[in-house]
């Protein structure tokens, strides 16, 4: 993306900070409104899953020690949820042990941010986890339209070998039907005069090139199809 402030819509990315410090959160909401964000702030678990219900943002930075809930409680409660559990998180703690990090990711988080932060480094994880989130979110659209394609493909196969049939069946009905009546003809072609046998010659000798060209049709559809088996002659 060219500005990873913007979705791949043009709209700014909506970015949900939550933390129970009022510090914390006038300083990231001014920075990242500089960046172009669109910046949303909840000093609670309970406020920010209600704000996150109303209108799921693009990212989240989610403190952990917060009153009540915790953010890695809040963390696994979204992932749990089809609607939000796309939705990347990224955590943003005091908290600088491996095993508190390593819980962090175990809770769904795709990033860790250790406090006191630097906003360099808040502002380039926000810009690659957004942009990830953008890639993944169009592969998926490509790989939805692809599979509408292939789907689309098959109808259309399968309209096609219904039409193959129904023509075969269709036109060598009558053309056999015509077989027949020539047949007659033939028998009682024996007073005619030689052109009038000519003619009678012509037409079965093309009525039967029809009759074979539509069963050599009908037996390549089948063979494409896989309806046909093939054995082996030796001579």
């Amino acid at each position: 993306m060219n500005n990873p402030s913007e979705m791949t819509t043009g709209v700014p990315a909506d970015i949900l900070l939550v933390d129970d410090t009022p510090a914390n959160l006038k300083v990231l909401t001014e920075l990242l409104k500089e960046q172009g964000y669109r910046v949303r702030v909840a000093i609670n678990a309970q406020l920010a899953l209600q704000a996150i219900e109303r209108k799921p943002p693009d990212l989240i930075l989610l403190d952990i020690n917060m009153p009540d809930m915790d953010g890695y409680s809040v963390a696994k409660t979204l992932k749990s949820q089809s609607a939000h559990a796309d939705i990347p998180i990224i955590f943003i703690s005091a908290l600088n042990e491996v095993e508190d990090k390593i819980k962090a990711f175990e809770a769904g988080g795709v990033d860790y941010i250790t406090k006191p932060f630097h906003f360099a480094e808040v502002k380039a994880r926000v810009e690659t986890h957004l942009n990830i989130d953008a890639l993944k979110k169009s592969l998926q659209a490509q790989n939805t339209a692809l599979a509408q394609s292939l789907r689309r493909e098959k109808e259309l196969e399968s309209l096609r070998d219904n039409l193959v049939n129904m023509m075969v069946h269709d036109l060598r009905s009558p053309l056999t039907g015509i077989l027949g009546y020539l047949s007659l003809l033939e028998m009682k072609s024996a007073q005619w005069d030689e052109s009038s046998q000519k003619f009678l010659q012509n037409a079965q000798s093309s009525t039967d090139t029809m009759v074979n060209m539509i069963t050599q049709l009908l037996d390549a559809h089948r063979l494409e199809a896989g309806q046909m088996p093939i054995s082996r002659e030796t001579h």
